[in-house]
């Protein structure tokens, strides 16, 4: 009963006197950021984005090289069981991939996994999501290229080129990386290559 009494008193004084709830309030006042800290924390962001974001562009174009890269080993390998049994022309050229001439626009010469996930248009060039593909044999070599290319359309810039070509004299392969000076990544990912033996 007491302690109810002492607390009943308490709150009534408090009502009486209100400065008594208050009197801390002084010492415990909430404290928010001030424009210039703000203005720096923007800053230190933004330069945090400017690097990593090339690192991030150079990071997802070697992710997408290496669907070409994987294509153009299926090539390699189709094109060699396909060479068992035929003789590439010894004038001209003969697409391998795309063909003008089909229903579905591609030459179905090749057992080859990639030729399914391809669209192929009326002037057989065959797409994926990421590049535009070209495979044929002029005279004495035989390739595949695949091309990463802005939209995925011949008519805007190239970013890199991919390519494989045989030579029917030596029966060597030779793999071939070019990139544009005007995109900063695909040079990084061509030296990359040039690392592990491919040519410039």
């Amino acid at each position: 009963m007491k302690n109810t009494a002492q607390s009943r008193l308490g709150f009534i004084s408090a009502l009486v006197n209100p400065q008594c709830l208050c009197a801390g309030y002084g010492a415990q006042r909430q404290s928010g950021f001030t424009l210039i800290e703000l203005l720096v924390v923007v800053l230190i962001i933004g330069i945090l984005a400017a690097v990593a974001l090339p690192q991030y562009q150079k990071a997802v174009e070697k992710v997408r090289a290496s669907e070409a890269i994987q294509n153009l080993s299926n090539f390699r390998k189709a094109f060699d069981v396909w060479l068992l049994s035929n003789m590439p022309p010894s004038s001209g050229c003969i697409n391998l991939l795309g063909d003008s001439n089909t229903a579905d626009h591609k030459a179905n010469l090749l057992d080859i996994d990639i030729a399914g996930s391809l669209t192929c248009d009326e002037h057989g060039d065959c797409r994926s999501k990421n590049f535009i593909y070209t495979a044929s044999c002029c005279g004495n070599s035989c390739s595949m290229e695949g091309q990463r290319l802005q939209n995925a359309s011949w008519s805007s810039e190239w970013e890199f080129t991919l390519n494989s070509t045989k030579n029917l004299s030596t029966n060597e392969w030779v793999n071939y990386c070019w990139y544009s000076e005007d995109v900063p990544y695909s040079k990084a990912i061509c030296n990359a290559l040039y690392a592990q033996g491919w040519s410039e």
